[in-house]
């Protein structure tokens, strides 16, 4: 909305609310892409374009739009009877994210965020927010981050730190075990007797994960979702990295910083691992691989690079082997940032726009 209010009334703007993308109309023997159909109100509309398609569906849809439109892996298409526009094996293929385990240190301040605290704040704190955009509903519960190399000869930070002024059970399990894919039966089992005491979560996210998943069509109908196979934690060089940070958070409780507010972290065993001794390499591949939840960062599920074999776009964000049709949002990143995507999807937001309007005018 920052980008769209101030031009919203431009005569050149055309927004189309409350419509479902079918798919991108390409000639399947000029191979040009030549406009978007969509559905409305119930019914099938199609609008053509002048110039170029770009299509910002996101690193879930994306890759299917593409799919349903006739380009992606043909064996794939053939399989679900789209017809095959053009062969293009990478897309769908690469998927990546910031995979995170979150540790929990109770302390003796009162100083975290926990549900008891926030239901008599809570509408004052919405006329705050509505009448200022500041307060406790400005926070982004991530009040600060912290880089390490979880081995000396690296060159560059593998692990970010995330310190958030809430745990998992600060609410009591309502809210946030859904926020990060906590099971009702894996809190019960391991949070359910700290509800809403005092502390804070220690993220190790993996900035750098060898691990990659796949979007692929469920069917040929746009409505059925797609499969997603995430594949997270497949790679052991990224199960070793998450245990060496949480190894690095361990040690960092125990510090005389963290002692003087009382700092402990929590050690119950969590459901599932209670059989493995705390802090032995097993207990926490066990651990990480019970409750490593995904950030929202997902993709390159239509990535950019040199050749139409192992990518998706090129430099100009113009897809392989289809004229006047390009990508612009996360999807097109050739593999994933070692920091949070939502700049980087900006940046290629105006990027595109710069390529775009250097392109049209050279024409």
């Amino acid at each position: 909305t920052a980008y769209l209010a101030p031009i919203k009334d431009r005569p050149n703007l055309h927004i189309v609310k409350n419509a479902f993308v079918n798919k991108v109309t390409v000639n399947p023997n000029t191979k040009e892409a030549e406009g978007v159909e969509f559905v409305k109100n119930g019914k099938l509309r199609v609008v053509r374009a002048s110039k170029d398609v770009i299509l910002s569906a996101g690193t879930f849809n994306t890759p299917v739009v593409l799919m349903l439109s006739g380009v992606g892996p043909a064996e794939h298409l053939k399989s679900k009877n789209v017809s095959v526009v053009h062969n293009l094996p990478a897309v769908g293929q690469h998927l990546q994210e910031h995979v995170s385990s979150f540790q929990t240190v109770h302390i003796n301040a009162s100083e975290s965020l926990t549900a008891r605290k926030l239901a008599p704040m809570l509408m004052p704190a919405v006329y705050e927010w509505m009448m200022n955009g500041k307060g406790i509903l400005g926070n982004n519960v991530a009040e600060g981050l912290g880089y390490i190399k979880t081995q000396k000869d690296l060159v560059r930070p593998d692990v970010e730190l995330i310190f958030s002024p809430i745990t998992i059970a600060s609410d009591d399990g309502v809210l946030i075990t859904k926020y990060f894919g906590v099971s009702d039966e894996l809190y019960k089992a391991t949070y359910s007797d700290v509800g809403q005491k005092e502390g804070f979560m220690i993220g190790t996210m993996l900035m750098h994960p060898e691990s990659e998943g796949s979007i692929s069509l469920r069917s040929n109908n746009p409505n059925d979702p797609p499969v997603i196979i995430t594949n997270f934690l497949t790679k052991d060089r990224d199960v070793k990295t998450i245990i060496a940070g949480q190894r690095f958070v361990e040690a960092l409780a125990k510090t005389k910083t963290m002692r003087e507010i009382g700092a402990k972290l929590y050690k119950k065993q969590l459901f599932g691992c209670e059989k493995l001794e705390f802090g032995t390499d097993a207990y926490y591949e066990c651990a990480v691989r019970q409750a490593t939840g995904q950030l929202h960062h997902q993709c390159c599920t239509a990535r950019m690079g040199p050749n139409s074999k192992d990518s998706v776009v090129d430099a100009r964000l113009r897809v392989h082997g289809v004229k006047r049709l390009r990508v612009a949002d996360a999807s097109v990143m050739p593999k994933i940032p070692g920091a949070h995507t939502m700049a980087v999807s900006y940046a290629i937001g105006e990027k595109a726009a710069d390529i775009i309007k250097e392109d049209w005018k050279s024409r």
